[in-house]
């Protein structure tokens, strides 16, 4: 009932030309709400936030943006109109629309030629308003620049914004945090920090980040295996001895004759053979 008295007073304000009532009419109307959405809903909507956009309502002109990019409420696909919808947003302040009008900058999309720097300047300011996705995004591009460079002098604002996003549980800035961490990269000066790299990569491998997830296995079965070898280094005595051949085989019987015994086994200067 309430719900109902709310669309009614919202379809009142919105037929008197009101714009915050026409673009939260429309988001009834799209998301549902108060009956099941369907292609009418999306109609309305769309008829509602042009409206609404016309009168310089940011989050109707970037929501439209949006249907407009992805080709829905009986819209047809159309990338520079959703340009044009994103860039009188971003005007704005609106930061998603500032995200969003910087990809396809980077990106090179809705008929604009591909500008890092331009997508750089509008990542910026949603980065100010702690937009995640920015954050991130804007974190990867340094962190290809430098790596392309060869250099670490950028390292700083990279770890800082996939910090920035990694605490409010954006998944890729974890992984990509935690990838740092578990290997370090050639221009980096981050010291390798296994335990810190877990955690992140557990972050994200918890929200399905199915790379994160194999990353973590294959950390595992390092460890393992760099336990073992150390288990069985620590065994040896000189190989001249029947006893260290003894102790050999008895590490081969708990361990498995799997490639980490193998090369122990030959630093030491054991016949693995013989142990075997």
């Amino acid at each position: 009932e309430d719900e109902e008295t709310a669309v009614r007073l919202w379809e009142w304000a919105a037929d008197q030309g009101h714009a915050r009532a026409q673009f939260s009419l429309g988001k009834m109307y799209l998301d549902g709400g108060w009956r099941e959405p369907d292609q009418r809903g999306e109609a309305q909507t769309v008829e509602l936030w042009k409206k609404a956009a016309k009168q310089g309502h940011a989050g109707a002109q970037f929501r439209l943006g949006k249907m407009c990019f992805e080709g829905r409420g009986l819209l047809e696909r159309d990338e520079a109109q959703a340009v044009k919808l994103w860039r009188q947003a971003a005007e704005q302040g609106h930061a998603e629309a500032q995200f969003s009008l910087g990809l396809m900058y980077a990106k090179g999309l809705g008929g604009l030629e591909r500008d890092e720097a331009q997508a750089e300047m509008l990542w910026q300011r949603p980065v100010e308003q702690a937009h995640a996705e920015a954050q991130c995004k804007l974190g990867e591009m340094y962190a290809n620049a430098a790596a392309s460079r060869w250099e670490d002098e950028d390292e700083a604002p990279i770890v800082e914004l996939w910090q920035l996003a990694a605490e409010q549980g954006h998944v890729e800035a974890q992984f990509r945090l935690g990838e740092m961490y578990a290997y370090g990269f050639s221009w980096s000066i981050v010291e390798r920090d296994e335990a810190r790299a877990m955690e992140l990569l557990q972050q994200a491998a918890y929200q399905g980040h199915e790379e994160a997830q194999s990353l973590i296995n294959f950390e595992l079965e390092r460890q393992e295996k760099a336990s073992r070898k150390r288990a069985l280094e620590a065994w040896w005595n000189p190989p001249q001895t029947r006893r260290h051949i003894e102790l050999v085989q008895m590490a081969v019987a708990v361990a498995g004759a799997d490639d980490a015994v193998i090369e122990a086994a030959e630093a030491a200067g054991v016949d693995a053979s013989q142990a075997v």
